[in-house]
């Protein structure tokens, strides 16, 4: 037992996800039946493609004695057998089985306890790979090695071998938008904020992690399995896009840099943040049912950002009212009508609106890519994998045209005028508050409104 653990722990540490296939297995019959699938996904087998397998079991493999009458030749073979099927069974013996089904001949009783089985494909095809045994009621503990290689020593699926080239393409059009983004940062600098800062870091990661994705499926491209330095980089970096695209969107829905000068609800985003990492690395690294506390922490997060969002765009619509009747109440007008309050309002109230479009659309499409996924591109993953990095794409593209960095000098000086008071320059660095020094004959007054979005320094 102790050296059953070594065993997986070491190949545990050697290689993380693989095509090449080490692990410790248990053959349990059901129904006097043994059925054991190798690989639980449909791989794509191009034409000279090879299957090996080697078996490695605590038992005696149960034989039979076959002897060919003409020859006299006597041959053991082992009731074990290797089958290749174009769809998933259920049941070792059914209809489908003659048909879709084939034996692999071609197999080495190397001793008692071990034997290996190999098979070559005559034409593309996607296929299971099964190990079966007909009317038994042995439990078989084994160590099993299997290797599913394409022509040209390539280990990915026949959908999957594209999917490193469309990442070097991904990466080059990534590393163009950040170059974009960086020349807007840098040109604009002085009117940025933290959330522009949080966007850069948010390109930056996503760009990183392109380039890892590559290096990723080259890695198990080329040598069958991912080292695990590479595989829980790349898990770890995926986990932190995710919550930090999550955490971003609930941020700037509040109104950060917007509307208030910092988060108000801060704490719970950094605990969902925390408990969507936490599930999300479950679900990798110990079971597939995690992946619903993954939807619902999700779902939490984006309910959130909708509900902070819809009273970002409340406070903002009052805001505009405010403005209006203040104007109104205090007979003034601007001196430039193309740089007013108001505008300034609308144009918060323009991006808030985008925003909500964005959190309203993001699980809509999800949702639609995962069904698509699912039902449709079973044997297109590379589909899959586009769709998913164009998603990724608009997504973070649509949040740098929001948020990018634009000539706000204008909004900082608004002059207004009245028929009773001279005319007057108004800065505002803060967006909640309006103070207005005017001067009068010599006199000078204060007006102060805690609705409008700007005020004078």
């Amino acid at each position: 037992m102790a050296n059953r653990v070594l065993w997986v722990i070491i190949n545990f540490i050697s290689f993380a996800r693989a095509v090449i296939i080490t692990a410790d297995i248990t053959l349990k019959p059901k129904d006097n039946y043994i059925l054991y699938k190798i690989k639980k996904e449909l791989f794509g087998f191009l034409n000279n493609a090879n299957i090996s397998v080697t078996l490695a079991c605590d038992k005696n493999f149960t034989t039979t004695i076959i002897t060919n009458p003409s020859t006299n030749i006597t041959q053991i073979k082992p009731n074990l057998e290797l089958i290749i099927c174009m769809k998933s069974l259920y049941q070792a013996v059914t209809p489908e089985m003659q048909s879709s089904c084939r034996k692999a001949y071609d197999y080495k009783l190397l001793n008692s306890k071990e034997m290996s089985w190999s098979f070559r494909f005559s034409k593309d095809q996607f296929s299971f790979v099964y190990l079966t045994e007909l009317n038994t009621t042995d439990e078989l503990s084994c160590k099993l090695a299997a290797v599913f290689l394409n022509p040209r020593g390539e280990h990915l699926s026949s959908d999957q071998v594209v999917i490193p080239k469309i990442y070097s393409v991904v990466g080059g059009v990534w590393s163009v938008s950040l170059l974009l983004w960086c020349f807007n940062y840098l040109y604009f600098n002085k009117f940025s904020n933290k959330l522009h800062k949080i966007v850069t870091l948010m390109v930056i990661l996503k760009a990183f992690l392109v380039v890892l994705s590559f290096l990723y499926w080259t890695d198990l491209s080329q040598r069958g399995q991912v080292r695990l330095h590479l595989h829980v980089l790349y898990k770890l970096l995926t986990c932190l896009h995710q919550v930090f695209v999550l955490c971003f969107i609930m941020v700037s829905s509040e109104g950060w840099c917007v509307i208030y000068e910092r988060p108000r609800l801060w704490r719970y985003y950094l605990v969902l943040g925390v408990l969507y990492s936490a599930m999300y690395l479950s679900y990798t690294y110990i079971h597939q049912y995690f992946q619903g506390f993954i939807i619902v922490f999700g779902g939490v997060m984006i309910y959130l950002s909708f509900r902070c969002c819809a009273i970002s765009i409340c406070t903002l619509k009052n805001n505009l009212t405010a403005s209006e009747e203040y104007m109104q109440n205090y007979k003034l007008f601007y001196v430039n009508s193309k740089v007013t309050f108001e505008k300034r309002i609308r144009k918060k109230l323009t991006l808030m609106t985008m925003l909500q479009i964005l959190i309203i659309g993001l699980p809509c499409l999800l949702m639609m890519l995962q069904s698509v996924s699912s039902f449709i591109l079973g044997t297109n993953e590379w589909v899959k994998w586009l769709c998913y990095e164009l998603l990724n794409y608009l997504v973070i593209v649509y949040c740098l045209y929001m948020f990018r960095l634009q000539d706000f000098a204008p909004y900082n000086n608004i002059v207004i005028s009245t028929t009773d008071l001279q005319t007057l320059t108004i800065t505002t660095p803060n967006p909640n508050i309006i103070y207005i020094t005017s001067v009068n004959g010599g006199s000078e007054s204060e007006s102060e409104s805690g609705s409008s979005s700007v005020d004078q320094t």
